[in-house]
């Protein structure tokens, strides 16, 4: 149960972060919004992971480890926030927000390639919900006062 209210609490937190960021971007290019809060959370996440960490987890660090996390962090604390910011500036937060929540399919496709996981039916099923949800979200809609 603990892992379900985390998990919540960090899709609120993701959530309302693109709401803000929009909110910011009203004064403000995307870029400007994820220097600044790159270097916010930054600091943030630092402090944070000091106090959890201990020390022994250093010592499992190497070169392999550390490129992966390199890699993770380029993918997701630069370039996914900037381009999360910059669609949302762009599309809004109505659509960029479940757009970019298609990360499941993508780290399910991930995790099939690199990790052998299986193809289920739960993840067939899954898969092709979220591509009808792209599509929904992506169509143009049919302005029904012209008819």
């Amino acid at each position: 149960m603990f892992g379900i209210i985390i998990s919540l609490t960090a899709s609120i937190g993701f959530g309302s972060s693109s709401v803000f960021a929009k909110i910011s971007m009203q004064k403000m290019q995307s870029g400007t919004t994820t220097l600044i809060s790159l270097i916010t959370s930054t600091i943030i996440t630092l402090f944070v992971s000091t106090l959890f960490t201990q020390t022994e987890e250093y010592n499992k660090l190497n070169i392999e480890i550390l490129m992966l996390l390199f890699y993770i962090g380029v993918l997701t604390y630069f370039f996914g926030r900037l381009l999360n910011y910059t669609s949302v500036q762009y599309i809004g937060v109505n659509k960029a927000t479940p757009i970019i929540g298609t990360t499941p399919l993508f780290a399910s496709l991930t995790a099939i390639i690199f990790m052998n996981e299986k193809i289920t039916t739960p993840i067939m099923i899954g898969t092709a919900l979220i591509i009808m949800g792209i599509i929904l979200i992506t169509r143009k809609t049919i302005d029904a006062t012209k008819y």
